[in-house]
């Protein structure tokens, strides 16, 4: 036999034995949950059932494995809790996947002529820093100069302050620098600055939808939109390429996170941006570049592209439910807080993020959910109440209740559902429908009606 022939042959048997042996260490290193969200995910495609016979409000998505491991879960634990404790084992268990990415995104927005309480401004920011790990950085984006001048005064305090300095930065993001780094073609490029003009996209969700793929592609992370108030450490939510999924074909990307800087999922989608806004730069569709081409990708979706769907009750309970003692909208700012209501703010076991969907307009009340998590973070984090415009009337020993009380009956007969009060969860005021029936209710599924989660 020829001697370099043979030479070749061993090496190439030498390489497949080795690589063979790492992947079979590799596969012992998995914690058993993971390994038990692959087996049971593929079990479940080779069924090949659809996802509607697990839960109604799913798409019968069929292309990641795990996806249907968090439907299955999902379907037996309509309060998400389970589902909330299983993310969380998953990434303590093992060696974790994001620990290189360090990156926290959102954006500031606000005016000074939007006439907009400063308190919700600082909620985001006081949020996180009391509630994340020390090891993630809030990356604040700004795209127009005007949306620092109301913050100014309190962001400074901040970015002066020893610690907590060091855990927010704020980025300039500049439409031709930013988005000539970007891996498109010429003529993509060439769109996405058009669209990004003043010329460009007419709304400001719209715009703000591709500057947050941008950043996502050049840095890695995660997102979650500026209305936003962290609950509890995101880091389980990171290092994979998902958005969150609110309603059956609807992809939310308030929360939207990348599996790592660079990432296909994120090229992709910026790619898409471009060749819809170059095919009909008119077009003004308020979801165009968010839920609907979230979905749409969703749909076309190959094994080499996937992203999972991440079901929106974990970032999204005003809009999801899925935890008791979750306030709607509005009810966040304008309803007094209850013990559950508190208790559902403290929970260390519960979501991750409450989003308030947009109500930048809505009167923060004395006694309000809000106005006393805003205080208790400004206490929390040892900052001065008048420079943050904390309520200093506000009795905070509400803090200090057991996680338990929950569980308690508080002196108020009304229920939240389908973001609104009512007398009983039969009486959901949104349509009585599977969708709206949240809040401190469930959908009962053989009755076919909302109903009371205890």
């Amino acid at each position: 036999m020829n001697g370099p022939y043979t030479c070749s042959v061993i090496l190439k048997l030498v390489f497949v034995v080795c690589f063979s042996c790492f992947a079979l260490e590799l596969h012992f290193k998995l914690s058993s949950e993971i390994k038990h969200a692959i087996v049971g995910g593929k079990q479940l495609a080779a069924k090949n059932e659809n996802a509607n016979a697990i839960s109604p409000n799913w798409p019968p998505f069929t292309k990641r494995p795990f996806d249907y491991m968090l439907q299955h879960i999902w379907a037996q634990d309509k309060n998400c809790r389970v589902l909330a404790k299983y993310l969380r084992a998953k990434s303590s268990n093992h060696a974790s996947p994001y620990d290189s990415v360090r990156l926290v995104h959102t954006e500031m927005l606000i005016k000074r002529n939007d006439n907009v309480d400063p308190r919700k401004e600082q909620l985001p920011v006081l949020s996180f820093l009391a509630t994340q790990h020390e090891s993630l950085t809030l990356n604040i984006l700004i795209s127009d100069e005007g949306a620092l001048e109301n913050s100014l005064k309190w962001l400074k305090v901040l970015l002066d302050h020893y610690s907590y300095g060091k855990r927010i930065r704020l980025q300039y993001f500049d439409p031709i620098f930013d988005v000539e780094r970007l891996p498109l073609s010429k003529s993509e490029t060439e769109s996405i600055k058009r669209a990004l003009s003043k010329e460009g996209v007419k709304h400001l969700a719209s715009a703000s939808d591709i500057r947050r793929y941008a950043v996502l592609f050049t840095y890695g992370g995660i997102w979650f939109d500026t209305d936003t108030i962290f609950l509890t450490d995101v880091r389980p939510l990171m290092g994979v390429d998902s958005v969150s999924l609110t309603q059956e074909k609807f992809f939310n990307n308030a929360f939207i996170s990348t599996s790592t800087a660079h990432s296909e999922f994120m090229k992709r989608t910026l790619k898409r941006c471009a060749h819809l806004f170059q095919s009909d730069p008119k077009n003004e569709n308020y979801f165009r570049f968010g839920p609907s081409l979230l979905q749409e990708m969703r749909n076309n979706m190959s094994e080499t592209m996937p992203f999972t769907a991440l079901p929106g009750c974990l970032v999204d309970t005003s809009w999801v439910g899925g935890f008791e003692g979750a306030l709607g909208w509005d009810e966040m700012f304008s309803r007094n807080a209850t013990e559950k209501n508190l208790a559902f703010l403290l929970d260390e076991t519960g979501p991750f993020s409450f989003h308030w969907h947009g109500r930048w307009d809505k009167e923060m009340k004395k006694g309000s959910s809000a106005s006393i998590a805003h205080a208790h973070f400004v206490r929390e984090l040892g900052l001065d109440p008048i420079a943050f415009g904390a309520s200093a009337e506000l009795n905070l020993t509400a803090w200090k209740i057991s996680k338990t009380t929950a569980t308690v009956a508080v002196g108020n007969n009304q229920v939240n559902c389908g973001n609104h009060d009512a007398s009983a969860c039969e009486k959901c005021p949104q349509g009585n429908g599977a969708s709206w029936c949240n809040g401190e209710c469930v959908w009962d599924r053989k009755a076919d009606v909302c109903a009371s989660s205890s």
